[in-house]
């Protein structure tokens, strides 16, 4: 009879651990995925449905280009949750996901991080891993389909040569085409210990800030094959965790996000940065030799608005004057962690 007593007691022990451990549970994932707020998606509007999610897509960077009639085409660069080829969707307002699959130069498959991607009605630039790849804005568009094209993606470029071993290279993670001053931007993105850069990219800004990665500014030429010169005309320093860029009416915006963790849309004064401190940057080429850039700040003395928004904000680009802004919460990879699915690209006139 005492060991009766003593088993039904012990499991009543074990049964009131099981619900409070149930219940503390419970209540965690309530909090997680219902009690969110972030009101500054009220300053915010949206735009159209991210392409692909049904099909394992992995949304990474955004571009467009606008006609002088407004009619504007964007263009999402993504990644294969499968591990199959690499995608670019074209958006223009049709009714159906249209997208090609991405070739390398040799007719295989091409299934990099595809991180940026930027365009100025002539050029489509994709940016992965180490390289920036050209190719032929017609070709791309025309290419598009409902069940997939192909396009090859041609011979890659490094803006930066720079290695210094354990991983710490240039990885171009965005791009922006800023039509107004005809530039490509190539950013990379920093995390520690996991995302290195390289040690003359981690720096304390005149400002007191903690920088850690840099964009360089590429001037568009013409007269060379990749459609913008080789050697930047100069370099701005960013905070960590920088997915995309976009530069519109004179402010910069900065999407950083990691993880689960909020997302934010840092918007600096470009003139502020400009007319600021300076500093200089050694640039080394793939030749091996150097070149020295002006190195301009994007810190605390030049930020002007901080937007806090759900995780996994990713790359952004401009169109009749509003920025507009990806993200990959909603992805197959993700969904099931975050608790704020975002399904439509957003936009913001700065």
């Amino acid at each position: 009879m005492r060991k009766l007593a003593r088993w039904l007691r012990n499991l009543l022990i074990v049964v009131i651990v099981i619900v409070c451990i149930v219940v503390v549970l419970g209540i965690f994932l309530l909090v997680w995925f219902y009690a969110d707020s972030y009101k500054d998606l009220d300053y915010f509007n949206t735009e159209f449905a991210i392409p692909g999610l049904a099909d394992g897509v992995v949304p990474q960077g955004l571009g467009s280009y606008t006609a002088e009639d407004g009619s504007a085409t964007f263009f999402m660069c993504c990644y294969m949750v499968d591990g199959s080829a690499s995608r670019i969707y074209v958006v223009d307002g049709s009714s159906e996901d249209k997208y090609v699959t991405l070739k390398d130069e040799d007719g295989t498959d091409f299934a990099g991080h595809c991180g940026g991607i930027a365009s100025d009605g002539t050029h489509v630039w994709l940016s992965s891993e180490m390289d920036i790849y050209t190719m032929d804005y017609d070709t791309l568009v025309s290419s598009a389909t409902a069940e997939g094209g192909t396009i090859n993606i041609g011979t890659g470029f490094v803006v930066d040569a720079a290695d210094e071993g354990d991983g710490k290279v240039f990885n171009v993670a965005y791009l922006f085409y800023d039509a107004a001053d005809e530039a490509l931007y190539a950013g990379e993105f920093y995390r520690s210990g996991n995302y290195p850069t390289i040690d003359e990219h981690q720096l304390t800004t005149p400002a007191g800030d903690d920088n850690t990665a840099v964009v360089y500014k590429l001037e568009k030429d013409e007269t060379d094959a990749k459609g913008f010169s080789s050697i930047p005309s100069c370099a701005y320093s960013t905070t960590s965790k920088i997915q995309g860029m976009a530069v519109l009416n004179g402010k910069v915006a900065l999407s950083e996000s990691y993880g689960l963790a909020n997302s934010h849309i840092f918007v600096y004064d470009l003139s502020k940065a400009n007319g600021g401190s300076k500093g200089t940057l050694d640039l080394l080429m793939a030749d091996n030799s150097t070149v020295q850039l002006d190195l301009y700040y994007l810190d605390s003395s030049n930020l002007d608005t901080t937007y806090t928004l759900p995780s996994m904000t990713e790359g952004l680009t401009v169109s009749n004057g509003k920025v507009y802004i990806l993200f990959e919460s909603a992805g197959k990879k993700y969904r099931m962690y975050v608790r704020e699915r975002m399904y439509n690209v957003l936009s913001i006139a700065l």
